[in-house]
């Protein structure tokens, strides 16, 4: 089953939520390219407002071919041109037009990607298909040269209005109970990242199809500088383990909460066992560390941590996986926060019924399902209506 942020892309321009004078002039652009001066469009802005998006719907309302590539994948010179000048070279195959998108690329750095920049320079010079570059910042300095040879234009993020509106509708497709509030919160705490946003609905709704302000407290704030989905594809796509180390500085998370995200996701990308044990083996040594940080207080064992859950794990594989694997936070934190708080639901109710009945809470606890039984009109042990409600679910149902 695709993930929700794959099954709920726009699949027209009419579905997307943008401004339509930008969307009509990226369509002129590319159904017009002959006639243009500038030989590509660069699109940029926040991760998750839809440039991707834009550029998938109209290859598919216009019947183009699209070739696709991830500038953060296909990083130097060589690749670069092995891929996309043999996609410049190649008639397509069933006589539609071309259309070349260009992902992400502003994940070149310029100096450690041998050349990758002037080779995509080169592409636009000689390029005879339109092609569309995305990026999230478009004002990068490295990307100067390439943008005197693009048209820029920005794709500002959806109001938190509409990203609600999305959310709220695909609850009602999906069959997901959600309390209003939470998911204005969820919608808002989104930034205008409306992928976010959706990964994070399917995320908090995975295990009891609902959403709601207890459940959405363990949800951090999303990270502006790079998502954790794209440090995560740099450690288990990757096979350089310098950016798989680098992968997790703009990552505003704790390292602690990263090191759950790769535990989780291990066995989803590496399916082959030889490269899933040496993964774990990284991480088992990662945890070594984080035991000595947290028994000792010796804080320069972090980088060794960070080396083992990055490098370590990225090294694992024998070569490099194809193919999308939809990454999932671990469910123990919140396994874990929801028996707590059975278990302190259960105290506070015997405490109660204890005091009714002149009993010890150790004794309650033990015959609650006795007491969830005898609830009735007349018998309700002074407890509120939301409590005799929770013991009649938990014990009769």
């Amino acid at each position: 089953m695709q993930p929700f942020s794959e099954q709920y892309r726009p699949q027209t321009t009419q579905d997307m939520h943008g401004e339509k004078p930008l969307i009509e002039f990226v369509r002129t652009f590319i159904l017009t390219y002959a006639k243009q001066k500038k030989k590509g469009i660069l699109l940029h802005g926040a991760p998750g407002v839809g440039k991707t998006s834009l550029a998938l719907a109209l290859a598919r309302e216009h019947n183009f071919e699209l070739v696709e590539i991830n500038a953060s994948d296909v990083r130097n010179k060589e690749a670069i041109e092995r891929v996309l000048g043999a996609a410049m070279q190649q008639q397509s195959l069933f006589q539609t037009k071309k259309l070349l998108l260009i992902d992400e690329v502003d994940g070149l750095s310029g100096t450690k990607d041998r050349g990758g920049n002037t080779a995509l320079v080169d592409i636009l010079k000689k390029s005879t298909y339109p092609i569309i570059l995305t990026a999230n910042d478009g004002w990068n300095e490295k990307l100067s040269t390439i943008r005197k040879y693009c048209e820029v234009k920005e794709i500002p993020p959806p109001k938190y209005t509409t990203i609600y509106s999305i959310l709220k509708d695909i609850c009602h497709k999906e069959g997901i109970q959600y309390d209003e509030t939470a998911l204005k919160t969820l919608a808002r705490r989104a930034g205008g990242d409306m992928r976010a946003a959706i990964t994070d609905l399917e995320s908090l709704s995975a295990q009891q199809k609902k959403i709601t302000a207890e459940e959405l407290a363990f949800l951090g704030e999303r990270r502006k500088a790079e998502t954790l989905f794209t440090a995560l594809q740099r450690i288990f796509k990757g096979r350089d383990p310098q950016l798989a180390k680098e992968a997790i500085d703009a990552v505003d998370e704790p390292i602690d909460e990263v090191f759950l995200w790769v535990d989780e996701n291990v066995p989803k990308e590496y399916t082959k066992p030889e490269d899933c044990a040496r993964a774990y083996d990284a991480l088992s040594r990662a945890d070594v560390f984080r035991g000595r940080i947290l028994r000792w207080q010796h804080w320069r064992y972090l980088v060794y941590v960070i080396d083992e859950m990055t490098a370590g794990v990225c090294l694992a594989k024998q070569e490099r996986y194809s193919g999308f694997t939809k990454y999932s936070r671990s469910m123990r934190p919140l396994t874990y926060w929801r028996a707590s708080s059975t278990r302190q639901k259960k105290k506070a109710i015997a405490q109660h019924i204890a005091v009714q009945t002149k009993q010890s809470t150790k004794q309650v606890l033990g015959q609650l399902a006795y007491y969830a039984h005898m609830l009735s009109d007349k018998t309700t042990f002074e407890l509120t209506g939301e409590e005799q409600d929770w013991l009649r679910k938990t014990y009769q149902a």
